[in-house]
């Protein structure tokens, strides 16, 4: 999922990367934020279910050749402090619409520790403990990574330079 990238990249990236299909929204752009969309792209040996989108995910079923059946969750957390418990509340309600394999990733917009983070000021601790309780809560698990650990970076280079691990993957089971 990519929220800065206009309708023609989505539409032409996949094609580079071997996908078949393509779909997007429109981010919320009300708080002046980045005109940008959600996109998802998939094979032809998928068929998708697209359950719920919004301007922050796009929520669907997975059925793969052979019948495996699972659900994807795309999110672009609400990046205001203020507003992160409706990432978390978003995650919960979807969460209780499904007993099976789950796999929900993206911009969180948050970071699990203070870990995750490089320069600038400390994160709100009570923010990154919702985080935390939002996944204990809908039993996902955090995938990790392998490479760099940061995902985000301010592109400040005169004394303000931040990074932080705003994206992930998280899985059930």
């Amino acid at each position: 999922m990519e929220t800065k990238q206009t309708k023609t990249e989505n539409t032409e990236t996949p094609n580079e990367l071997g996908f078949t299909n393509c779909d997007s929204w429109p981010t919320d752009t009300s708080r002046g934020g980045r005109a940008g969309r959600l996109s998802v792209w998939w094979s032809e040996d998928v068929d998708l279910e697209f359950m719920y989108s919004s301007n922050h995910c796009i929520d669907m079923k997975i059925t793969k050749e052979g019948g495996a059946i699972w659900r994807f969750t795309g999110v672009y957390g609400w990046p205001e402090s203020n507003e992160k418990k409706n990432t978390w509340k978003l995650i919960g309600d979807l969460s209780n619409q499904w007993s099976g394999p789950w796999l929900c990733g993206g911009d969180f917009n948050e970071i699990l520790s203070s870990e995750e983070k490089s320069g600038g000021q400390g994160r709100d601790e009570r923010d990154m403990e919702a985080f935390r309780d939002c996944l204990a809560d809908t039993d996902l698990k955090d995938l990790g990574f392998q490479g760099y650990c940061f995902t985000w970076e301010n592109r400040w280079r005169n004394g303000g330079y931040i990074e932080e691990r705003l994206d992930r993957f998280v899985a059930s089971e």
